[in-house]
């Protein structure tokens, strides 16, 4: 029987890692401050060090016949190992959360092994001569040696994670079920595309194909070696703190400077006379519809916004400090939905005692900090005074800080204004920050009427005010990252200079919800990377070069281990319920 060695105490094992650690750290310290790494690049360096890493896991035989006709053979394939980027993820995620790398080797490994077994087996399977620019293992060992090397790097996958002592047993359970899942998805994905070669199958759609290609090589290429954020300790939110830098402080200020010549040259459609007039007021030139902007007035304007404001509760113990120097994560009702699900799955429209319902539980959740907008729309309600119904109700039954339902003119917005100095005292709001609105921008480069009245309105009555803007890459932006950041970044701006020029030192909080698009259909995709890392880098922009404050959006997962009902426990982020600025 096969002697194999306990790996995290294997000397040459634990000489590799620490290698690998030291090698990392004298490369992170000679990289270029603030200046993002490729995750290519991020391949190429470690690559090597990872695979001397995988290798060593590779057990030997009692016999030395045992080496030369499956050991040895196993060895040499995987030491042709490609990019490695299996393992690189699993340690990078394992990394991401404050663990300790030493504990993800073993599932990295396994990971990697699980590969190796996938490839000996498909390209017997496919008749393959070549993998990785080599002879395939079948035609240099022959298919029958080959099929029992396969199955040996099968074998070995999870017996690496259990022979692991830096893991608990509890731990080591939850990385073989992950690993099972791996195996079983795999072996359906590729059932699907064997047999539809065989069949000669020409009726499979796209979406056939996406299901294929999730359990064939998606799940076990992205979404199992992400599980390297399994860590032993303690889940630190202190890690998700940590400034995520997209673009360095020099491309900040290239994209500050496209957007700027945009604004210039282009200029921003405002559907909003009173708008047009105050803009042309102040040095803006105005052709039609259509606003140019000079770079002074618009940086005149970022000068003026404050990084920061404490919103203000009728409870004051509930107020929050929102923007620069911010502590705390406070989350907030969604809106917009037309329709409520009840509870055995039936639909139907919202009512206005749906409104309420929401309200009440928005003051009694210990999750959300800030309650209001039109969680639902009640259906039943119509006419020019919705507003100030809906307005009443989150009046009546929260004291938390509000934020309300924008509205289409600066006389449906102001009776707003009215009816919370009603509440709280008249020219209460001349002095406090009480509520604000989101307004989105029409893209691309355009406000329409109410949207435009809104921001006036509102700042007029010196509140705040989420200036948004929610592109589609490819559709109403450029398809390229950069190209959607700057035109979006254009959008934004012009909003925010309307604001500063009705009242200097108004709060304005610079939001984006970039989309991409499904080029097939047209329909907008949530959550998606490059949505993502454009929200991202936004974010960056209005924080490190405008200091402004800025929101994100955030859920609890099932993968969340709370405790309590706390965000700020939440591992997971993405693209649902709005977050107050952080």
């Amino acid at each position: 029987m096969t002697d194999i060695v306990p790996y995290m105490q294997d000397p040459q094992l634990v000489e590799s890692i620490a290698e690998f650690e030291e090698y990392c750290k004298t490369e992170d310290a000679s990289a270029q401050p603030g200046s993002p790494e490729l995750f290519e690049s991020y391949l190429n360096r470690y690559a090597g060090k990872v695979g001397a890493i995988i290798n060593t896991f590779i057990p030997t035989g009692i016999h030395p016949d045992m080496d030369k006709y499956l050991y040895d053979p196993l060895k040499k394939y995987s030491e042709n190992g490609g990019k490695r980027h299996r393992p690189l993820i699993c340690v990078a995620a394992c990394a991401a959360v404050g663990g300790d790398i030493r504990q993800a080797f073993s599932a990295s490994a396994a990971i990697e092994h699980f590969h190796t077994a996938a490839l000996i087996h498909d390209d017997i399977a496919d008749e393959a001569s070549l993998r990785r620019g080599e002879p395939c293992m079948h035609l240099t060992q022959g298919e029958g040696l080959a099929i029992n090397a396969g199955d040996l790097a099968l074998s070995i996958v999870n017996g690496i994670v259990m022979r692991d002592p830096l893991l608990s047993d509890s731990m080591k359970v939850r990385v073989a079920i992950e690993l099972v899942s791996m195996a079983q998805s795999t072996v359906e994905g590729q059932a699907l595309d064997i047999g539809w070669a065989r069949d000669g199958r020409y009726d499979i759609t796209p979406e056939d194909y996406l299901v294929m290609a999730t359990h064939k090589t998606a799940h076990y290429s992205g979404a199992v070696p992400l599980m390297g954020c399994h860590t032993e300790k303690e889940f630190d939110m202190s890690y998700f703190n940590r400034e995520f830098k997209v673009l360095s402080r020099e491309q900040l200020e290239r994209v500050h400077a496209l957007t700027l010549d945009i604004l210039r040259v282009k200029g921003v459609w405002f559907h909003s006379e009173v708008a047009r007039d105050i803009l042309a007021a102040h040095g803006a030139k105005v052709d039609g519809a259509c606003v140019t902007f000079p770079a002074s007035l618009v940086d005149r304007c970022l000068s003026q916004c404050p990084a920061g404001f404490v919103w203000r509760a009728r409870d004051p113990q509930k107020s929050i400090y929102t923007g620069e120097g911010q502590t705390d994560v406070f989350v907030m009702q969604d809106h917009g939905p037309v329709y409520v699900q009840e509870r055995h799955g039936e639909r139907r429209h919202g009512t206005m005692q749906d409104v309420i319902n929401f309200y009440k539980l928005g003051q009694t959740s210990r999750v959300n900090a800030i309650v209001g907008q039109c969680t639902v729309d009640p259906h039943e309600v119509d006419g020019p005074n919705k507003h100030l119904l809906v307005t009443h109700q989150l009046l009546r039954h929260t004291d938390k800080p509000i934020m309300s339902w924008p509205v289409a003119t600066i006389g449906e917005n102001e009776k707003v204004f009215k009816m919370i100095e009603m509440v709280m005292g008249e020219g209460y709001l001349a002095s406090h920050y009480f509520v604000t609105a989101s307004v989105c921008a029409l893209s691309p480069l355009q406000y329409a009427q109410e949207s435009a009245d809104t921001i006036i309105a509102y700042a007029r009555a010196n509140q705040p005010v989420t200036v948004l803007t929610a592109p589609m890459t490819g559709v109403s932006t450029p398809i390229s990252d950069i190209g959607a950041l700057v035109a979006q970044n254009a959008e934004l701006l012009a909003g925010i200079v309307l604001a500063q020029l009705v009242q200097p030192g108004v709060p304005v909080i610079y939001g984006t919800a970039t989309y991409a698009a499904d080029m097939r259909s047209g329909a907008f995709i949530t959550g998606s990377p490059l949505s993502n890392l454009i929200d991202r880098a936004a974010l960056q922009l209005a924080q490190s070069l405008y200091h402004m404050p800025v929101p994100s959006r955030a859920i609890p997962t099932p993968k969340c281990r709370i405790s309590k009902p706390d965000m700020r426990q939440c591992r997971t982020i993405s693209s649902c319920s709005w977050v107050a600025p952080i």
